[in-house]
C-alpha cells in the first residue's frame, strides 16, 4: 500500500516533466515533428482528460509492477520488465493501429512510440529504486553502551 500511495504522485510527476520536456522539444528543436499527441491539454484534449490518462496509466504501470515483482530476481529488472511491457502495448500497437487506419504521418508516430519508450523506461526505473528503498529496512541502532556495575559505593 505505501508503494501505491508513494508512486502515484511519483509517476504522474514524471508525466508532467515528460509532457513539458515534449512541449519545450517541439518549440525548439522540431516544430510539428512529435505532433500534439504529447502535450497537456493541446489537440482539443482538456486538461482533465490528460491528467486522467496520466492517472490511468499509472496505476497500469504500478499494477504491472507489483504483479511481476520478485520474478526476475532484481528489482530493477522487474521495473525494466515492466516499462517494456507496458511500452509494448502502448507504442508499437498504436503505431500500428494509426498508419493502418491511415490517420496519421508514419514517421511522426514513431517519434511519439521511442518517446515513449524513454519515459515508460524511466517510470519502470524509478518504480524499481522506490520499492528498493521502501524494501530496505532501516538500520537499526546501535546496542546501548553497558554499563559497569559496582556493589562497593565508595569506589574500587
Amino acid at each position: 500500500m505505501r508503494l501505491l500511495l508513494l508512486a502515484l504522485p511519483l509517476l504522474l510527476l514524471l508525466f508532467a516533466l515528460f509532457g513539458a520536456l515534449a512541449d519545450v522539444l517541439m518549440r525548439v528543436a522540431a516544430p510539428g515533428a512529435i505532433g500534439p499527441v504529447l502535450r497537456l491539454g493541446a489537440g482539443g484534449m482538456p486538461t482533465t482528460m490528460v491528467l486522467g490518462a496520466w492517472l490511468l496509466e499509472s496505476i497500469g504501470l504500478i499494477a504491472l509492477f507489483l504483479m511481476l515483482e520478485g520474478r526476475t530476481g532484481s528489482r530493477w529488472a522487474d521495473g525494466l520488465m515492466t516499462a517494456w511491457t507496458a511500452w509494448i502495448f502502448r507504442g508499437p500497437l498504436l503505431v500500428l493501429t494509426v498508419v493502418t487506419t491511415g490517420a496519421g504521418r508514419q514517421q511522426a508516430w514513431w517519434s511519439v512510440v521511442f518517446g515513449l519508450w524513454a519515459l515508460y523506461t524511466v517510470c519502470g526505473l524509478a518504480l524499481a529504486g522506490l520499492a528498493t528503498r521502501l524494501a530496505t529496512p532501516a538500520p537499526a541502532p546501535p546496542p546501548p553502551a553497558a554499563v559497569e556495575r559496582s556493589d562497593d559505593l565508595w569506589g574500587p
